[in-house]
């Protein structure tokens, strides 16, 4: 049952995957960026044939590649969780209890491992998945309030 306190949700396996994977690679995100779009470069053909169709019809032509970068999925995603990150973390750290704040440094920022993270926050295994779980459940809902994802309803409610 949801408790109705903080009217948490849940992460699906793909929208947590995302989330742990962007927190992981914060500092990366602009070299996520250009990985990406070199990927797109890498893709493009340079040929004199490439070139006379793109005139007629849409190629891989170094300009068609250049446009694309506005509209890759990907590029975008990335750029969406660049902006939304440090205004997450600034909402947990001011408004959010002090050991989820304590937890983000450590987990995403220092990398320590779970051993290393039980010893510093003081505690338990047990008590350290629920407080992981409790995080994933806090940036899911922010995250979904900033259109990151879109939030599932389930359909198993008692008529």
């Amino acid at each position: 049952m949801v408790s109705n306190t903080y009217n948490l949700i849940s992460p699906r396996n793909k929208a947590l995957k995302e989330i742990k994977f962007m927190l992981r690679n914060y500092n990366k995100i602009k070299i996520l960026i250009e990985k990406r779009k070199e990927e797109l470069i890498d893709r493009m053909n340079l040929s004199n044939a490439a070139w006379l169709r793109g005139i007629n019809q849409e190629s891989n032509t170094f300009e068609d590649v250049i446009a694309r970068f506005d509209e890759d999925w990907q590029i975008k995603r990335y750029e969406q969780w660049q902006e939304f990150l440090p205004n997450l973390f600034e909402v947990i750290k001011n408004f959010e209890s002090s050991i989820l704040y304590k937890f983000l440094q450590l987990r995403y920022f220092n990398h320590l491992d779970k051993e290393q993270i039980m010893v510093a926050l003081k505690v338990n295994d047990a008590q350290l998945r629920l407080i992981a779980s409790y995080f994933n459940c806090i940036v899911y809902r922010y995250a979904i309030k900033e259109n990151l994802f879109n939030e599932e309803v389930q359909n198993s409610v008692a008529m």
